[in-house]
């Protein structure tokens, strides 16, 4: 081997172990770095060349640094990220409507129920008393308003949730103009790299992609120019240099906003509801945007979660309301001219039940209605008018609907009618007069919450009419509502934990496969530095022997 090949394999050295020592320094830097992958430098020997009739390399060569990097764990760590952020999401909604439903406190909806049928076990103590009938009339009124504040803490969760899907999708499309700008980034430079990896872009665009999965339930591919393409509900919302934008429209709480998408784009088309694609609506049940991500947390908790808890609470005030207001509705009482009256319904509707709040089929004009069937009682008539309101408020539903139909030119005509519920107007109407006088009393002494007797409420009477009834139990839909929704909240609390605890183990894996080690890192310092000083060592062996051999010629 000549002295020029000893230059040359000393040479290769020194370059070799200071781009070894560059790349240490740089995952040193880096040890802090959200989404940085530790990268290594691979080394192979230099062509080989014979010597003296043996095969002898001419040095070393760098083929490749590489970042350490596991598709598997990143795959678990997006879709470990969207499950993670809806389980968040729910559990921060469930402990916000919690408290609502708290019976530690002395004002929560379960004392309020049994406090206003106390009142009345009180009224059958003294069935002619005028402070316990005031005390049934007060407690009706705490009942309704605490029913109303219960209806009011849901309402203000499902407008927070509404209201935040504007942030959410914004950053969705934030996220995804970046990973497509990064995506472009990388095909250049490794391009114009001659093949060789962007590995601190490609760190950067992964860290995206998991964000993103956080925001919401996507499905991703990578391609073989190096870029990835990303899914959201099926549709491309990422595809090489191009993206999508995601918004909610309308972006207020006035109205449930549904999530809309336009094509790829570079950029996207402008957006336009009636042309854009549709991902999910909250009328549909064919919504293709799963619940995953905050996105799908979010949607979930607007859309299925706190509806479902109103409703449990409407059944409960319209199950209380039709049971006071029927059995109330069976006493009478006297007015003042000593007249024997109705007791009349307890609770009202605030919302009353006229034209302009039910919506007919245009085809059932006047005089066409002839058959009316619902959960109330309905009178056939002429128009919307007919429906006999007296006899609705005495049974009314969280939700009341009565078909109608009758015959025009021949044909049978139905049309749906909505009523609104009893429960976000419920009052009390106190047997119609607001001084609690008109109360129908009971006259004997029954347990509470069991069969009771009414008699006429006011004094003289014939005979007195004598009904007795059953309340039941009236606290216990309530009670077992709230353990649902205790057990609902343990529940949430223990999938985001269950979550939380899998992403910290990916996350472990991940940081122990990609992540850097600094006693790794001062331990290659210290093996490159020795490399690139014995390499110029060698570099100065061989000028000492060019010297020598220079000096035997002069």
């Amino acid at each position: 081997m000549s002295i020029s090949n000893l230059y040359n394999i000393g040479m290769t050295g020194v370059r070799a172990q200071r781009l070894a020592l560059d790349v240490t320094g740089e995952n040193i830097a880096n040890v802090n770095t959200e989404g940085y992958s530790r990268q290594q430098v691979i080394f192979t020997e230099d062509n080989v060349t014979t010597n003296g009739g043996f095969q002898l390399g001419t040095g070393v060569k760098v083929t490749a640094i590489q970042r350490s990097y596991d598709a598997l764990l990143q795959l678990q760590l997006v879709n470990g990220g969207s499950a993670e952020q809806r389980a968040v999401v729910e559990q921060s909604a469930l402990q916000r409507v919690e408290p609502l439903f708290n019976e530690l406190g002395a004002d929560g909806l379960g004392k309020a129920i049994a406090d206003y049928f106390g009142a009345w076990q009180d009224l059958s103590t003294n069935p002619t008393g005028s402070a316990e009938r005031q005390a049934v009339y007060t407690r009706g009124q705490i009942l309704t308003d605490t029913f109303h504040q219960v209806d009011s803490g849901l309402t203000a969760t499902k407008t927070i949730a509404n209201d935040s899907l504007a942030e959410i999708t914004a950053s969705i499309t934030d996220m995804a103009s970046n990973i497509a700008r990064l995506n472009g980034m990388i095909t250049t430079s490794e391009q114009l790299g001659s093949g060789t990896g962007a590995n601190e872009l490609r760190d950067q665009r992964d860290l995206l992609v998991r964000q993103i999965s956080e925001k919401a339930g996507i499905s991703y591919r990578e391609n073989s120019d190096g870029t990835v393409d990303v899914q959201l509900a099926g549709n491309e919302l990422v595809v090489g240099d191009k993206y999508a934008k995601v918004y909610n429209s309308p972006p207020n709480s006035a109205t449930l906003s549904s999530i809309y998408m336009t094509t790829v784009g570079t950029p996207p088309v402008s957006k336009g509801v009636a042309t854009d694609m549709t991902i999910y609506s909250p009328t549909s049940t064919s919504n293709q945007l799963s619940y995953l991500g905050e996105l799908g947390g979010t949607l979930n908790v607007r859309d299925h979660i706190i509806p479902d808890i109103k409703a449990k609470v409407d059944l409960i005030a319209s199950s209380l309301a039709n049971q006071v207001n029927t059995t109330h509705n069976l006493g009478s009482y006297f007015d003042a001219t000593g007249a024997a009256q109705p007791g009349g319904i307890f609770f009202a509707d605030a919302t009353p039940i006229t034209a302009t709040n039910i919506a007919l089929d245009p085809a059932l004009t006047a005089g066409k209605i002839a058959a009316a069937t619902g959960p109330g009682t309905l009178v056939p008539g002429n128009n919307a008018n007919a429906l006999n309101i007296a006899a609705l408020l005495t049974t009314p539903l969280p939700s009341q609907t009565y078909t109608l139909s009758g015959t025009v030119n021949s044909k049978v005509v139905t049309s749906t009618v909505a009523l609104p519920g009893l429960f976000k107007g419920m009052l009390v109407a106190g047997g119609g007069f607001p001084d609690g006088t008109t109360i129908v009393s009971i006259d004997n002494s029954a347990s509470p919450n069991v069969s009771l007797t009414l008699s006429n409420a006011l004094p003289p009477a014939s005979p007195p009419t004598v009904l007795t009834f059953s309340f039941p139990a009236p606290g216990s839909k309530y009670t077992a509502l709230v353990s649902e929704i205790g057990v609902a909240v343990q529940s949430a609390n223990n999938v985001a934990a269950n979550h939380q605890s899998f992403m910290r183990q990916i996350t472990n894996l991940r940081e122990a496969n990609s992540g850097v080690s600094l006693d790794e890192e001062l331990t290659n310092l210290i093996k490159y530095q020795r490399a690139f000083e014995g390499s110029a060592k060698l570099i100065n062996t061989a000028t000492e022997m060019l010297d020598i051999i220079l000096g035997m010629v002069r």
